[in-house]
């Protein structure tokens, strides 16, 4: 699949990913004052819907680097994400 993609999409997911691992300010700022167990699952899960939303936006821009689902690039990203859901969903 690799040999599809253009360097500047593999870039683009290799810092998306770096960064994935680190909370954000919202998240910080939201743990400041949780006092419970279920304000600090909250502030995760408010956390995880602005982390999907980045890795949608990403995905889009991937996808139209390489011109789209119909290239394929396009066809090979498809197979990638869906083992990506698949790995996803089972852990």
């Amino acid at each position: 699949m690799a040999n599809h993609l253009p360097k500047a999409a593999l870039v683009a997911c290799a810092l998306f990913w770096a960064t994935a691992g680190n909370a954000d300010a919202g998240y910080d700022s939201c743990m400041e004052t949780a006092d419970t167990s279920y304000d600090m699952s909250v502030c995760g899960g408010k956390w995880r819907e602005r982390s999907e939303a980045a890795l949608a936006k990403a995905w889009r821009a991937a996808m139209d680097a390489v011109g789209g689902k119909g290239s394929d690039a396009g066809k090979d990203l498809l197979l990638e994400q869906r083992a990506w859901i698949k790995f996803k969903d089972q852990s």
